[in-house]
């Protein structure tokens, strides 16, 4: 029991120590290993919240559209509705940056999984640039995404 216990913990201590962020939010923000079947699609409304002294910043809604092309890859379209509410200034919204995204799982063996998912955000229109909502940098990622399975329970990293 204690050694079947251990073999389930020690990879899961590892993965935690690998990353050192931790974040919780929509699904682009946490990625997963998991992909959808091919023909299928997910869509999912989300609204988050930014609460800081020089402002507050909420999506809402924010939403992402996924299709899944292959047993192995699938795409995805984020985007949101921005608000920046300063403090002495009058509130501001408009759309935020859209984020394109292709996950390819590409290791599958027993409890792990593993799969690179390229992402690439920009702003949409010129406005939300002037408003505040969509910084006018365009941002492309690469990460990896590894996650340990158990029936119970599963940890997944991302780097």
């Amino acid at each position: 029991m204690l050694r079947t216990l251990l073999k389930q913990i020690l990879p899961a201590g590892a993965l935690v120590l690998a990353w050192q962020g931790v974040q919780a939010g929509p699904p682009l923000n946490t990625g997963d290993t998991d992909i959808l079947d091919p023909g299928t699609w997910e869509f999912i409304v989300a609204a988050t919240a930014d609460e800081r002294d020089a402002g507050d910043t909420y999506e809402l809604p924010g939403g992402e559209v996924t299709y899944g092309f292959t047993p192995n890859t699938q795409g995805t379209l984020a985007f949101s509705r921005v608000v920046v509410d300063a403090p002495g200034e009058s509130s501001k919204s408009d759309f935020g940056p859209l984020a394109v995204e292709f996950a390819w799982r590409f290791f599958a063996a027993g409890n792990w999984t593993a799969a690179v998912a390229p992402n690439y955000e920009f702003p949409i229109n010129s406005s939300s640039q002037r408003r505040g909502t969509a910084d006018s940098t365009r941002v492309a990622t690469l990460p990896l995404i590894v996650t340990y399975a158990t029936d119970q329970w599963f940890l997944t990293g991302e780097g």
